[in-house]
């Protein structure tokens, strides 16, 4: 997910060098995918009054037939929409990737990060040296300040996070949280 919100952001970064002068084709509209509005009706259990049990009589159907993936923590149009989303943005990067010349400058360094980040091998080899410059400067900070200076740096997450939050025992109130 990582990833797919990272290539999100820089592609909206890279929009405006995607940019054709000439307008792209309008592509095709298919019909409904789900029932003749979009909505699936298939979804509902109608042998069940709505007044009685409105979760059953509105997700019965789908509850009785749709299994839970092994790998997944839910299942529903939300999880088969952000799949399609992942397909599409890693099509696009991969085309990108393979045909810098037919989609820009812009997109070409979106497809050479994209590739930077799925070269297993390189990312290997290298290891934590990358980092070194960032090590480098967490051990230079001499003191509590210093190191509190570096943490509200862009590019240094701390390691704590402290925010607020609802109070679980009186969720009228808020408490710090850390993380």
């Amino acid at each position: 997910m990582l990833r797919l919100s990272t290539a999100v952001a820089l592609g909206a970064l890279a929009a405006p060098g995607l940019a054709k002068t000439e307008p792209a084709a309008t592509p095709a509209v298919s019909g409904a995918r789900y029932g003749s509005f979009g909505i699936d009706l298939t979804t509902q259990e109608k042998t069940v009054k709505p007044g009685d049990d409105f979760w059953t009589f509105a997700n019965g159907g789908w509850d009785k037939r749709t299994q839970i993936a092994p790998d997944r923590t839910s299942a529903g149009y939300g999880v088969v929409l952000t799949d399609e989303a992942e397909a599409n943005v890693r099509k696009i990067l991969d085309d990108a990737a393979a045909n810098p010349a037919a989609v820009g400058a812009g997109a070409k360094q979106f497809g050479d990060l994209y590739a930077s980040f799925m070269d297993e091998a390189a990312i290997d080899k290298a290891g934590a040296a990358p980092l070194a410059p960032y090590f480098a400067k967490i051990d230079a900070a001499t003191d509590r300040a210093k190191l509190q200076t570096l943490f509200a740096t862009t590019g240094y997450a701390s390691p704590v996070e402290i925010g607020q939050l609802p109070n679980p025992s009186d969720p009228s109130k808020y408490t710090v949280g850390t993380g």
